[in-house]
Parts: structure tokens; C-alpha cells; sequence
């Protein structure tokens, strides 16, 4: 199985990551979408090639700061968790062309999204944002083809 580039197990009940997921090296594709994973193990970071992970519809609370190793990564789906703050080093996933942070509990959206350059679909829907601090706002908006920061209560860009 050490071979396998993409992977799904969603709506499996999942509270953690499988160990044979784990010794994957190749995966470029992670699914886990509708399970009951409430925090992510730093070993799930460790894939140099993963450039899509689904993880909506689970109860994380957080992600490790590992996320930042994540630098092929183009497609992070967060949908519907308990998230509240997101790492400092998730930063450094400078290839984000897609990020789903929709359902969660984020209050505000910090101001590292200005290396997202690549950055085209951007959805923090009904969070709970306050303030929306973004050092270079044009720079993360030129590329973006599709935002969506609505039902939020307050925010302030």
C-alpha cells in the first residue's frame, strides 16, 4: 500500500488517522470527510506530495503546527469542524489554490493568508468572524475567483 496516491475513508466513524494510512509515502489525495477525528495526528503532515486533504464534517478542534510541511498542498477542505484559531505556520502552505473553512468557529482570518498568491476559492461562511486583518489585501484578492465570508456576526475587513 505504499504506493497509493489518493485515499478515501469518509463516513467511517474514524476518531484518528489509521496507522496504514500513515505509511503511505506517495499519497497526493488524503479524504477523511464525515468522520469523528478531533485532532490530527503531526504524522498526517509528513507528505511532501499531499496537495489535496478533506477533513469537513469532523470535530478538530485544532491542527498541529506540522500543517505548515504541507508545502505541495493545493486544496484544504476544513468544513464544518470546531476549528477556532488556525497555526501560524500554516503560512507556509504557499500553494493553497482552495481553502474551505466554512462551519467552524474562527473569529478572525490572520494576516499570514498574504502568501496565498495562488489562492482561488477562499469560503470562511457562517464562522464567527470579528476582524478580517490582511497586511496585503490585494495581493490575496487579485487571484481570487470565488470568496464567500457571509453569515458571519460583525466582521470587519
Amino acid at each position: 500500500m505504499s504506493n497509493l496516491q489518493a485515499i478515501q475513508q469518509n463516513g467511517r466513524g474514524l476518531t484518528s488517522v489509521p496507522d496504514w494510512i500513515l505509511q503511505t509515502s506517495s499519497l497526493t489525495r488524503l479524504s477523511l470527510r464525515k468522520n469523528r477525528i478531533a485532532l490530527l495526528s503531526r504524522d498526517v503532515c509528513q507528505y511532501p506530495l499531499l496537495k489535496c486533504l478533506d477533513l469537513s464534517e469532523n470535530e478538530l478542534v485544532a491542527l498541529p503546527p506540522e500543517i505548515g510541511l504541507l508545502t505541495a498542498l493545493q486544496s484544504l477542505l476544513l468544513a464544518f469542524n470546531h476549528l477556532s484559531i488556525l497555526p501560524r505556520t500554516f503560512g507556509l502552505c504557499v500553494n493553497i489554490e482552495s481553502l474551505d473553512l466554512k462551519g467552524n468557529k474562527l473569529t478572525n482570518v490572520p494576516f499570514f493568508f498574504t502568501p496565498f498568491v495562488r489562492l482561488t476559492r477562499l469560503d470562511f461562511t457562517n464562522n464567527v468572524l470579528q476582524v478580517c486583518v490582511l497586511y496585503d489585501f490585494d495581493a490575496v484578492i487579485s487571484s481570487l475567483k470565488t470568496s464567500a465570508l457571509t453569515c458571519n456576526s460583525g466582521a470587519k475587513v
